[in-house]
């Protein structure tokens, strides 16, 4: 193990930030082959930059030494903090759990292996300059397919021009929040997280940051995940797949009813009625089509109630350690003195 002594923590170079409490959000699974040169390089930009910061890692359930090899950083690096899930729960809620935790004026959700955490100042200062949250996007599309581009391309529209979802396109999990956007984020009690839905929905101001990103990119997760991803953004976002079975369903209805009408007047003004094999049969067949499509729309927003309505948490942290070094800025502390 490799620990930075007094005199290899890196120098303050200029006038630091000390009117900004700046919290760092990552998620860690598996990542114990590099994890210690990504944090100490991140803690070095925040020592450089800021008198007052944290830096709030969440182990999302990892198997490997991942926990270990961080906390073998907490005796040397102030302003550390380290939760770990109970399991496994997936990226988004553990950045909920970290959003949960941080406690600072401007709030940033980095990916330390493909986000540029040296671009850190220049997404603070843009909340700090009356942006109520900074989202990164990556137009390119890096890591995805033909098919899910085409895919996205399509989804996109459909849920701003049919749904009526304000969403930020081509989101990466980048994000700067500001005190009072963090605070009415945290005040939307869902089970599920999506940024690009509730920020705008939230209505303070909202600026994209553009990029590229770099170094390992996640293994593409498939069509399957996009689409189950893609469901779960509108049944959260909207009620226009319900709206339009209902419609639907009442259009079906009044053809029924016609069909009926039709029925009736064939059996009073015909004396013989060849038996209606087909009509029927189609019939049949259109309505209960249309039975089956809306039990399945029913059934994920029922799904949904039900899972909002259990108020099962949406994740568990085991354990917390902190730094034990004491912060520069003794009042405005954010780090207790003993770690465990």
């Amino acid at each position: 193990m490799t620990s930075l002594t007094d005199s290899q923590i890196p120098a303050r170079s200029g006038a630091r930030n000390s009117s900004t409490f700046v919290s760092v959000v990552a998620v860690l699974r598996d990542v114990a082959a590099d994890v210690q040169a990504k944090v100490r390089q991140l803690w070095e930009i925040l020592h450089r930059e800021y008198d007052n910061f944290e830096i709030v890692l969440v182990d999302d359930g990892s198997r490997d030494r991942t926990l270990e090899q961080v906390k073998a950083l907490l005796p040397t690096h102030d302003c550390l903090r380290i939760l770990t899930l109970s399991r496994a729960f997936g990226r988004e809620p553990a950045v909920a759990a970290g959003l949960d935790a941080a406690i600072g004026d401007v709030v940033v959700v980095v990916d330390l292996d493909t986000d540029p955490i040296d671009s850190i100042p220049e997404l603070v200062a843009m909340c700090c300059n009356g942006s109520g949250s900074v989202v990164g996007t990556d137009p390119t599309r890096t890591g995805e397919s033909a098919v899910q581009r085409i895919g996205a391309t399509v989804f996109y529209w459909l849920a701003q021009r049919l749904a009526g979802i304000d969403m930020i396109r081509h989101t990466t999990g980048l994000v700067a929040l500001s005190r009072p956007a963090l605070g009415a984020l945290l005040r939307i009690r869902e089970q599920a997280y999506h940024p690009q839905v509730f920020l705008p929905y939230i209505g303070l101001e909202l600026k994209t940051w553009a990029y590229r990103p770099t170094g390992r990119i996640k293994a593409n997760r498939g069509l399957f995940h996009s689409l189950d991803r893609a469901i779960d953004i509108v049944v959260t976002g909207s009620l226009w797949p319900l709206r339009i079975v209902s419609w639907a369903s009442v259009l079906a209805a009044l053809v029924n009813a016609i069909y009926l009408i039709y029925v009736v007047l064939i059996a009073l003004f015909k004396s013989h009625v060849a038996e209606g094999w087909t009509t029927t049969s189609l019939q049949n067949g259109a309505m209960f089509f249309m039975l089956f499509v809306v039990l399945a729309v029913l059934g994920e927003y029922v799904g949904r109630v039900l899972t909002e309505s259990r108020r099962r948490p949406t994740f568990v942290v085991r354990d917390e350690y902190n730094s034990s070094v004491v912060v520069q800025a003794e009042q405005r502390r954010n780090v207790v003195n003993e770690s465990r």
